[in-house]
């Protein structure tokens, strides 16, 4: 995560003990769905934000920026007009984009010693961006915050689920 957003402006992070095996666990993060977590449904909903049920909740973030064995990292760029094109596409250019009026956004999913994290990290690409971002990060900072425990809770209930259907399969 460091190699795409060293430095940044707001960052959350989240964490929960999972204590299984790690490729049951990223498998899970990579599978988890909206109707995982029927709450966090409501409050998309609620700012109308459009989660289909079934989609993919990784696969709603736009770039994927890296992936080992124990992380993922996904990333976007946000603007008042849109989402930049970035030229060429990829983790070089995003790291090298700059332009004014942006905040860049990057994701991670981490699995470690047991335990499941998440952090988010925003900079803004200039003083005006990161005053107007963080009015807006004060409002929907909780609410981002108990979405991503609720899909933390969702990846552990999914892991629990996968392995106890692996072990009946077994017996």
């Amino acid at each position: 995560m460091d190699e795409f957003l060293p430095k940044w402006d707001f960052n959350e992070v989240h964490r929960i003990t999972i204590g299984a095996p790690r490729e049951a666990v990223m498998r899970a993060a990579m599978e988890v769905t909206w109707s995982d977590v029927p709450l966090a449904q409501l409050l998309m909903k609620l700012t109308r934000n459009d989660m289909t049920t079934y989609r993919r909740i990784l696969g709603d973030i736009k770039q994927l920026l890296g992936k080992d064995e124990q992380e993922i990292v996904f990333g976007g760029i946000g603007s008042p007009n849109g989402t930049p094109e970035l030229d060429p596409p990829g983790s070089a250019s995003f790291r090298a984009f700059a332009e004014p009026g942006c905040r860049k956004t990057v994701m991670n999913v981490r699995y470690e010693g047991g335990v499941l994290s998440t952090e988010t990290r925003v900079k803004a690409t200039d003083e005006k961006t990161r005053r107007d971002f963080r009015v807006y990060w004060l409002f929907i900072r909780y609410g981002s915050g108990f979405i991503r425990r609720a899909v933390l809770s969702a990846i552990r209930r999914r892991v629990r689920r996968d392995l106890r259907n692996h072990t009946r399969s077994e017996g």
